[in-house]
């Protein structure tokens, strides 16, 4: 046992597999040659007054329940693969014509400072329980379709312009 201020002014080497503890032997820190174990009991505070970096291949945090990081801003790089929800409470900034696509780059949505695309590959489904409104202020809204079906009342308010034939079934 070391009861005072020990000053190691070479290396100080341990055994494999032999603790360095705390208070009791439930907080310490061990290592073999080729890894390093630290376990605080409850709590493990690291503290860097100015940059911290973890470098590995692969690093792998298990909390049973959060992880909270509290950060002016935090940079990552990379793929992300993230199984389960995200929960988002502020902006998400995308960059220029980026995309959020579902199962391949088919289907996706896209956008510019000015524009927005949404691409459902196959089938776009819009709904709302009581209504969707499309508005385009100083211009117009288009369908572009050989086929523009609507199913139940259609009320127009202001001037209908069309071209080409139309068909029209029912009272």
């Amino acid at each position: 046992y070391l009861s005072s201020e020990t000053v190691a002014t070479e290396i100080f080497t341990m055994s494999s597999n032999n603790r360095i503890c705390w208070n009791d032997l439930d907080t310490f820190i061990y290592g073999t040659a080729t890894s390093m174990y630290i376990d605080g009991d409850d709590m493990i505070f690291m503290n860097a007054d100015n940059y911290m970096t973890l470098d590995t291949l692969v690093l792998n945090i298990n909390a049973a329940t959060l992880v909270e990081i509290t950060s002016a801003q935090l940079g990552l790089s990379g793929d992300f693969d993230i199984e389960g929800d995200i929960d988002i409470e502020g902006d998400i900034d995308m960059a220029h014509d980026k995309m959020i696509t579902w199962v391949n780059d088919n289907t996706f949505i896209k956008g510019t400072e000015n524009a927005i695309t949404v691409d459902g590959d196959n089938l776009i489904y819009l709904y709302a329980d009581t209504s969707i409104y499309l508005n385009a202020t100083d211009t117009m809204v288009k369908l572009t379709t050989p086929l523009t079906w609507v199913t139940g009342e259609l009320e127009i308010d202001g001037l209908l312009d069309a071209d080409g034939d139309m068909d029209i079934e029912g009272d």
